[in-house]
């Protein structure tokens, strides 16, 4: 019976100091980072403006990086409550997209938002003075303390053949980059990396934003997703754009795409490559608006430089048939030519062959193996049913 009690009480204290042991860990954990266990909601809300003088806040643009940096230890107090330092953080991560939540490490932070003159400026509540020291330390490690923004801002200026390989290779390592690579992945085709650079900082960061704000939201890489991007590029005068899309959806750029964009494309494409040439083909021999087939025959005599557009116009306008013509009776009929089988003539394009023979474009390219609409006078075509 004494043994009984003797382990009762051994399990007891046993226990006590568990818990004991526990309560200080998680006592001393929470001490020295309180946020990691905060469940508040890190949104930005939006309030008034303190009574800061507007014409203190109109100088803040033109302070620079470094001193800003410099302004991170200031801690007097201002008459609105904030410290100097809290105003000088605000202005890094407002005016030169100083990477706040990366440098600290605790993923997002709680901002307040100031609206003043259709302007706006972010202020970071709760920090300590330890906080401010760990901020300038990351600026001193790291070679670019800036959200991705601020790096999509820095490539746009400098341009990709003249930045710092080590900021492209940063940039590209970054989620919204990733993101964009999957979404070209799943093509299969050998895209390069720098091809996408150029689409993305070519679209404007508008286009690049919402695109990667979707996929975190919800992820989607079908092929509307990827033409929706290209299109916004294109819409934005991407030369790289207009490419890339011929080279991904070619027969969808032909048949699903408005007027306005083929205008683009075409506009887009000064540069002569196989891509451009068996497009302006397509669009030439379909049944565009005039205006629009006119200047895809003009594309093509730049491509191939024989003759003026006027005399390549002949190849792709379709011919009337003169009407009251008399039948030509003969003793003997001709044979009958092949209906399963077309050769291919001089100035003729896949798709006007394919509406000469009452067919799909693509249902004519399978039935020929075919991967492109590029095609040459003399081949054999197999006409499907």
């Amino acid at each position: 019976m004494s043994n009984s009690r003797w382990i009762f009480q051994t399990l007891i204290l046993s226990a006590t100091l568990n818990v004991v042991l526990v309560g200080v860990f998680f006592y001393f954990l929470i001490r020295d980072n309180p946020l990691q266990f905060s469940y508040a909601r890190k949104e930005i809300i939006q309030t008034e403006v303190p009574s800061v003088r507007l014409e203190f806040l109109e100088r803040l643009p033109e302070v620079s990086f470094e001193h800003l940096v410099e302004l991170l230890d200031d801690d007097r107090k201002m008459a609105c409550g904030l410290c100097i330092c809290d105003l000088a953080l605000g202005a890094l991560a407002t005016f030169h997209d100083f990477d706040v939540e990366r440098g600290l490490g605790r993923g997002k932070l709680s901002k307040h938002l100031w609206q003043y003159q259709e302007k706006q400026f972010f202020i970071f509540p709760g920090l300590r003075k330890s906080d401010f020291e760990t901020l300038k330390i990351f600026v001193k490690a790291d070679q670019w303390p800036f959200t991705v923004r601020g790096l999509f801002k820095k490539l746009k200026t400098t341009g990709i053949e003249q930045a710092d390989p080590s900021l492209v290779s940063f940039f590209c390592r970054s989620t919204e980059f990733v993101l964009l690579e999957t979404l070209f992945a799943r093509t299969c085709l050998p895209i390069q990396r720098r091809t996408l650079l150029k689409v993305a900082l070519e679209g404007g960061w508008e286009n690049f934003s919402s695109f990667t704000q979707k996929q975190k939201e919800t992820i989607d890489f079908s092929d509307e997703v990827r033409q929706q991007l290209l299109l916004a590029a294109v819409d934005e005068g991407s030369h790289t754009a207009a490419h890339l899309f011929l080279v991904t959806d070619a027969s969808f750029a032909v048949t699903h795409l408005d007027d306005d964009h083929i205008k683009k494309i075409l506009d887009l494409m000064p540069i002569k490559t196989q891509e451009s040439i068996a497009f302006a083909q397509a669009i030439a021999s379909s049944m565009r608006i005039e205006p629009l087939r006119k200047k895809a025959v003009c594309r093509i005599s730049e491509y191939t430089g024989n003759g003026s557009a006027d005399e390549m116009a002949g190849h792709f306008v379709e011919k009337q048939v003169p009407k009251n013509l008399r039948p030509v009776f003969r003793e003997t009929p001709p044979a009958a030519p092949n209906p399963s089988k077309h050769i291919v003539q001089d100035g003729e394009s896949l798709w006007l062959i394919a509406r000469k023979h009452n067919v799909s474009l693509d249902a004519l390219m399978e039935a020929n193996q075919l991967k492109s609409t590029v095609i040459c006078p003399g081949k054999v075509l197999t006409i499907p049913k």
